[in-house]
């Protein structure tokens, strides 16, 4: 992480320029005067390794107290800011922090509380993804909740601090391959929105949540599992518009890690990898592992390439929801002469992929209206050309989702969805 990305960081640090004074806890009466003793005993004390040995326990259970009591953002900032320092300073007394579930659940819930304080929001985020590296103890159902809690705040703020810090712990808590598979079974989806390609946006946060998913594929069994469309579309869009080296060394290294996943590799093909590999493959990139991801991805690719027919490829285009007037098939009378009975394979996978295209795209409010053009007419050649094409159509309920496209605001798409309503109605096609 470069300097200019701390900022907003040490802006807020330059906030706390207050000293702790544990005596104001006592005073307030939100802990024991012995307890504010003990905390200025250990303040006080020269050979702390000791003190903790001997009052480790009770020493951390006063300040966790503190924590879940304290209201004030200042106050509350200043003892996570405290335990933090601690938990650098003292790793060796971090075991005293491994309570099991509830004690973790009880600091997200003070989360919850504070999530609009970034004083809090960051430091307690740096304290937990402490607590969860080093825990021995069971503490599934607390990580669980914090993950729900991060997503929803990652997809509800624009603030860039937040963001980091968040995926940040993700990008520590990662490191331990058992946490990677609680993440996978809850709400792995949920991130790949956030490697999405978005343009002017925050580079370090993008490499932060692009780390996250790498470090999930570093586990071979969960990499051939990640074969979510937006997954591979979304890394191969970061390969095209993306320059930063590090973003584009990680979505490589991802690429290849889940290419063995269910059609991981024609979907690469059919979002456009194979152009962007090639111009990669003529620069030197000074890192050996990014230059063999590319070595691997290119002679494999091609193989795929190769093998592949031209209605494997177009299924692909339509299941990954990547229609183009480029793809010579959508015009082409030879392709679907000879393939409009292959749209019967999976029952009828492909029409009915075509179909949530156009009820997907449809009720978007930035749906693409080019899939909605291309979607409609996919669906006219198709009744043009099968034989029972207009009894499918009418079984597979395609109809009115077509119909409801005439009142669309783009024009093409009215005249799309217009000519594949007439295909389904008139006979002579060369009338049309």
């Amino acid at each position: 992480m470069g300097q200019n990305d701390f900022d907003g960081l040490n802006q807020d640090l330059e906030e706390e320029d207050f000293e702790l004074d544990w005596s104001v806890f006592g005073t307030q009466g939100t802990i024991e005067p012995h307890h504010v003793e003990l905390l200025i005993e250990f303040d006080e004390n020269d050979d702390r390794f000791s003190f903790l040995e001997e009052r480790g326990e009770e020493y951390v259970a006063i300040l966790l107290n503190l924590v879940t009591r304290l209201t004030q953002t200042k106050h509350l900032s200043a003892v996570l800011r405290h335990l933090n320092t601690f938990t650098f300073d003292f790793e060796e007394f971090i075991s005293l922090f491994d309570q099991g579930n509830e004690t973790i659940l009880q600091l997200i819930s003070v989360l919850r509380r504070k999530e609009d304080e970034p004083l809090v929001l960051t430091k307690l985020t740096q304290f937990l993804k402490t607590l969860f590296f080093h825990a021995k103890s069971n503490v599934e159902e607390a990580i669980v909740a914090y993950i729900d809690w991060a997503f929803a705040t990652l997809d509800a703020t624009d603030e860039k601090t937040t963001k980091i810090y968040i995926l940040s712990s993700f990008m520590k808590i990662l490191r331990k391959p058992h946490y990677r598979y609680i993440l996978l079974h809850n709400g792995v989806e949920r991130l790949y929105s956030h490697i999405a390609y978005v343009p002017k946006q925050n580079i370090q946060v993008l490499y932060q949540a692009v780390h996250c998913v790498w470090l999930l594929t570093l586990s071979e069994d969960i990499a051939i599992t990640l074969t979510n469309n937006e997954l591979v579309i979304n890394l191969v869009t970061l390969l095209k518009k993306i320059s930063k080296e590090k973003v584009l060394r990680l979505s490589l290294a991802i690429l290849k890690n889940i290419f063995e996943g269910k059609d991981n590799n024609e979907k690469m093909i059919v979002a456009g990898i194979m152009r962007r590999l090639y111009t990669m493959n003529d620069r030197q990139w000074g890192d050996d592992d990014m230059e063999e991801d590319l070595a691997f991805l290119i002679e494999n690719l091609e193989k795929v390439v190769s093998d592949l027919s031209t209605f494997d490829r177009y299924r692909q285009e339509v299941l990954t929801h990547s229609l183009e007037w480029t793809s010579a098939c959508h015009k082409s009378e030879r392709f679907w002469r000879e393939n409009c009975m292959r749209f019967q394979e999976k029952d009828f996978e492909v029409l009915r992929a075509l179909k949530e295209i156009i009820e997907v795209t449809s009720a978007k409010e930035d749906g693409d209206p080019k899939l909605l053009a291309i979607a409609c007419w996919d669906i006219g050649e198709f009744v043009r050309f099968h034989p029972r094409g207009k009894s499918i159509i009418q079984m597979a309920q395609c109809k009115i989702p077509i119909m409801q496209l005439l009142d669309h605001e783009n024009a093409d798409v009215k005249k799309e969805a217009l000519l594949a309503l007439q295909k389904l109605m008139v006979t002579n096609w060369e009338y049309l």
